[in-house]
C-alpha cells in the first residue's frame, strides 16, 4: 500500500514538473508584456543569440553577441534573463546577470547604428519587447533610445554563426528583426 501511494506521488511530481516545463514563459499582448526564467532568443534561422565565449571562461566586459546554431541552445552562453528597467527590459546574460545586451558607442552615448552587440556591466542597455502576430512568442527587441532594432543577419557559408546589430526598424529587414523567445532548456 505504502509502495503504490509513493508510485502515485512520484507520478503526480513528475506529471507537474512536466507540465510546468511546457508552460510559456513568456505573455505578449499590447497590454502586458512579461518574461519568467532563463530564455532563449531565437533568430529567423533557429539560431540563439549566444555570448562569444565558452561556457569554462567566463566572459567579460565587450565581449560579443552572435548568433550560433541552436545545438548550443543547451549552453548558458544562449539563456537570458529579461530585467524589468522602467518601461523595458535589461537583458542580462544567464551565465553572468551583471553582463547585460549594450554596444559599443554606449559607453559614450554614441550613436548605436549597425553596431554589433556586446555584453556589458557598466552600461547596459534598455530594450523593449514588440509583439509580432499572434503566437505570443515572437517579438521585435527595439533599444528605448535609440529605436533601433535587435538584427541578425544570415550566417555565410563556412561560418558557425552570424553577427547581431543594431538597425533601424525596416519592412524589409522583418524577417532579421523577428526574434522568438522560448524557455531555457533545464540542464
Amino acid at each position: 500500500m505504502q509502495i503504490t501511494s509513493s508510485v502515485v506521488a512520484f507520478i503526480a511530481l513528475a506529471t507537474a514538473r512536466m507540465a510546468a516545463a511546457t508552460v510559456n514563459p513568456v505573455a505578449l499582448s499590447p497590454a502586458n508584456i512579461a518574461v519568467a526564467g532563463l530564455i532563449n532568443i531565437n533568430d529567423f534561422q533557429g539560431f540563439g543569440l549566444n555570448v562569444v565565449n565558452n561556457t569554462v571562461v567566463e566572459a567579460g566586459e565587450g565581449t560579443a553577441v552572435f548568433v550560433f546554431p541552436s545545438r548550443f541552445s543547451n549552453s548558458v552562453n544562449q539563456e537570458w534573463a529579461f530585467i524589468p528597467q522602467g518601461s523595458g527590459f535589461r537583458i542580462a546574460n544567464g551565465m553572468n546577470l551583471s553582463l547585460s545586451l549594450s554596444y559599443p558607442a554606449a559607453a559614450y552615448g554614441g550613436n548605436p547604428y549597425g553596431a554589433e552587440l556586446v555584453v556589458s556591466s557598466k552600461f547596459p542597455a534598455t530594450f523593449a519587447l514588440q509583439p509580432i502576430g499572434s503566437s505570443g512568442v515572437t517579438v521585435r527587441i527595439v533599444e528605448v533610445t535609440s529605436q533601433f532594432a535587435l538584427t541578425s543577419w544570415k550566417a555565410v557559408a563556412g561560418m558557425l554563426g552570424a553577427p547581431a546589430i543594431l538597425a533601424e526598424v525596416n519592412a524589409s529587414l522583418q524577417p532579421q528583426q523577428t526574434w522568438t523567445l522560448a524557455a531555457a532548456p533545464i540542464v
